[in-house]
C-alpha cells in the first residue's frame, strides 16, 4: 500500500518539476536568441551608421521564429547622444536615417505574445498584465 501512495504522490510531483524545468529552459533559450539577434543588428548599425528597411524586415523575420513580434508595437528604435557616458535625451529613429559618428542608437523589443513559462506559472494568460512574462531585449551602441 505504501508503494502505491508513493507513486501517487512522487510521480506527479516529478512530472510537474520536469514540465516546469522544460518551460524555464525554453524561456531562457529563446530569450538568449532574441538578445543575440538584437545585439547583431545593433552592431551592424554601430559599424554602418544606418538601419535600412531590409535590415528591419530581416530582423522581424528572425524574431518571429521565436515569438510573435509586431512591426509597429513590439520594436522601438531610438537615436540620441551620450552625455557623460550615459544615454541622454533621445528621439524616434526613422529607418534609413544616417547617424553621425558618436551618436547613440537604441533598440528594444517586447513580444506581443505571452511566453509559455508565464502560461505555466499563471495557469494560463493572466488578466493582470503585470503578472504575464514576455520576451524582451534591449541594446544600445555608439556609432563609430
Amino acid at each position: 500500500m505504501s508503494k502505491i501512495i508513493a507513486y501517487l504522490i512522487i510521480v506527479p510531483f516529478i512530472l510537474i518539476l520536469m514540465i516546469n524545468s522544460i518551460t524555464v529552459f525554453e524561456f531562457t533559450l529563446k530569450q538568449r536568441y532574441i538578445k543575440d539577434c538584437i545585439d547583431t543588428v545593433c552592431d551592424k548599425v554601430r559599424i554602418t551608421g544606418v538601419m535600412t528597411e531590409s535590415d528591419f524586415n530581416s530582423l522581424i523575420q528572425e524574431l518571429n521564429k521565436y515569438s510573435d513580434f509586431d512591426k509597429s508595437e513590439s520594436i522601438t528604435l531610438r537615436k540620441g547622444s551620450y552625455i557623460n557616458g550615459t544615454l541622454g535625451s533621445n528621439t524616434a529613429y526613422v529607418l534609413g536615417e544616417k547617424l553621425d559618428r558618436g551618436d547613440a542608437f537604441y533598440i528594444s523589443v517586447i513580444s506581443s505574445s505571452v511566453s509559455n513559462y508565464s502560461k505555466i506559472v499563471n495557469g494560463g494568460i493572466s488578466a493582470n498584465d503585470a503578472n504575464n512574462i514576455y520576451y524582451t531585449a534591449k541594446a544600445q551602441c555608439r556609432i563609430e
